[in-house]
């Protein structure tokens, strides 16, 4: 019967009373779907646009962001970035105007006559691994190696890594703009080369030197003080003037030496300073750096004999600490691209690459894939994350499996007994039933993990169904709902000679559909969600669930993986209310309407 009646809801007062209702719940639901969406928007965020807490994404209005959005995925770091535009950038949400103009098409031309450049020339682009943001590249090498080694047992003993799981991982093995940086010579360096040298070229972002230089500048006391003219490229070899001070301060002290080389004098002076060192004994020297030359007069200093880790660190101090600065040359993409514009473009010879510019058309041109990888990604790094680590999804699974099938069976079987055979206790059962529901399941964790130990279950499948096998809520809900069917259907069933096993099962469970339904919900959701007794009675992360992966997770994830993590953690629960909802519902009013 209605609260009110048809002809009562007539009147202005019922109405404007209904009117209110209506509000108070539309009201509800705006309070319930807003955060939902702002957890939908920031799960496609990166750090351009993540202190936006937006109902949308703003990157997918504003063209200029999704271009930050693209940069930062192409660069990583601020200081990669900011060098690639020749200025300080703060944020990457602020980036600076990249005028081009129609010096991109030169540059690009240039680019794609760089098939063989060296590889310290560039970056792999988008393959970071900021705060557990794995990049489009950064999973294309794991996987491509996952693929080729199978296990990580068999990954750790090919490249000599003590890596314990896939996501351990350290993924991008360069950072040429760094000057202590260099390509070791081992097989996981060989194999993360192949890898490189494959990509195409819109992958490829390219280390500006002139952009590092300007950088550099900014923080020299001279410059600051205005004793140095500020220069906007670095020159091949040291200019003449005062230019020549802060070339050789930077070239010298902060950029990384795979970019400079040394002319003839200056090897040789390489030469001397080596047999100098180790008194002419060259076997000595062989011992020590680890090279196999016959003799001084073999080093070379080539990219290849450079990977040498002991060799690259003397090449390295004797430019810094013992070569005439009129000895080196800078041999970079930038110098590469002014002597190709000098034979093609004579007025773009004097100027800096547009590389900010020539990065917006790579974006233009491949706008729709990025689009649809930056969507996608942060829930395919919390699929790969729980599917990668350990056996999380089968431990989910098999929990929740056998929780639903023990919730179904024991809570059933005991309400059954105790609404047919009328014990004469029943009361004081249910009421024992009822009072473990005034304690919190904190208070049980410790006393559970203690039983379980004694009994050897830790880290077993049985140690997290066994505490939950029974519940007394749900055994006072059936009690109370086997009561309400006929008496007389039992009585007709046992004329016809049927047992109690199949008056149970044929008739009780037949008839509590809807009921049973809501307890397979409960237990459906007390073990996907169960987190920190899952992480206390299992140490061991092969038995860990996904709640304690995604837990772990969130303890180093950037906030929009987080965000994504927990979307896709509430999908399975919101999946099964979809699509047996009508079952449940009648689950939740039949008992009270009985």
């Amino acid at each position: 019967m209605p609260i009110l009646p048809a002809i009562g809801r007539r009147t202005p007062k019922v109405r404007l009373v209904i009117a209110a209702i209506y509000a108070l719940l539309v009201l509800g639901g705006v309070t319930m779907v807003y955060p939902l969406m702002v957890m939908l928007s920031g799960s496609v965020k990166g750090q351009a646009d993540t202190e936006q807490m937006d109902a949308f994404p703003e990157f997918l209005l504003s063209p200029r962001l999704r271009f930050a959005r693209f940069m930062e995925d192409r660069y990583g770091t601020l200081t990669n970035l900011s060098s690639a535009f020749g200025r300080e950038v703060m944020r990457f949400r602020d980036l600076p105007d990249a005028p081009g103009g129609d010096r991109v098409a030169l540059l690009r031309r240039f680019l794609g006559s760089q098939e063989a450049a060296p590889d310290h020339f560039y970056w792999v682009a988008e393959s970071g691994n900021v705060q557990s943001m794995q990049l489009r590249n950064f999973r294309a090498l794991r996987d491509s190696l996952r693929s080729e080694c199978g296990s990580v047992g068999e990954f750790n003993r090919r490249y000599g890594l003590p890596i314990t799981t896939w996501n351990d991982f350290p993924g991008v093995l360069d950072n040429p703009a760094t000057k202590e940086f260099n390509y070791e010579r081992s097989a996981l360096y060989d194999r993360y080369l192949r890898f490189k040298r494959a990509l195409p070229g819109a992958d490829r972002a390219w280390v500006n030197v002139d952009g590092l230089y300007v950088l550099a500048q900014a923080k020299m006391a001279g410059v600051k003080s205005g004793a140095w003219p500020r220069q906007s490229i670095l020159a091949e070899r040291m200019p003449e003037g005062a230019s020549g001070k802060p070339w050789a301060e930077f070239v010298q002290h902060g950029l990384n030496c795979l970019f400079v080389r040394l002319d003839q004098a200056g090897l040789a002076g390489f030469r001397s300073d080596l047999s100098h060192r180790f008194g002419g004994d060259v076997g000595k020297m062989n011992a020590l750096l680890e090279t196999r030359y016959s003799s001084f007069a073999d080093i070379r200093c080539t990219l290849e004999e450079l990977r040498s880790s002991a060799l690259f660190t003397a090449y390295t101090q004797y430019i810094t600490d013992r070569c005439p600065p009129e000895r080196l040359r800078v041999d970079a993409m930038n110098t590469r691209y002014r002597a190709y514009a000098a034979a093609h473009r004579p007025d773009a010879a004097r100027t800096a690459p547009p590389i900010a510019a020539y990065d917006h058309a790579v974006f233009e041109a491949t706008h729709r894939a990025w689009l649809a990888e930056t969507m996608t990604r942060n829930y395919r790094i919390v699929v790969g994350y729980v599917t990668v680590y350990g056996r999380a999804v089968l431990n989910t699974v098999a929990l929740i499996g056998l929780s639903v099938l023990a919730a179904l069976l024991v809570n059933p079987a005991a309400a059954y007994a105790l609404s047919r055979f009328r014990l004469k206790n029943t009361y004081g059962i249910l009421m024992f039933f009822l009072a473990t529901m005034a304690f919190p399941g904190a208070v049980t964790m410790i006393p559970n993990f203690l039983l379980l130990k004694e009994l050897h279950l830790l880290n077993t499948y049985w140690a997290l169904v066994l505490p939950g096998l029974a519940n007394g809520f749900n055994i006072f809900i059936l009690k109370g709902f086997f009561d309400s069917i006929p008496q007389e259907m039992y009585e007709s069933a046992m004329l016809d000679g049927a047992g109690e096993w199949v008056m149970f099962w044929r008739f009780t469970m037949a008839l509590s559909t809807p009921v049973l339904a809501l307890i397979a919900l409960g237990a459906f959701t007390s073990a996907y969600s169960a987190f920190m007794f899952a992480l206390i009675i299992c140490p061991d992360e092969r038995m860990w669930t996904i709640m304690v992966w995604l837990y772990q997770l969130q303890q180093t994830a950037h906030q929009s993986v987080i965000f994504a993590a927990l979307v896709l953690a509430a999908l399975p629960t919101l999946l099964i209310f979809v699509l047996a909802q009508r079952v449940i519902m009648q689950g939740i009013v039949v008992p009270i309407e009985k």
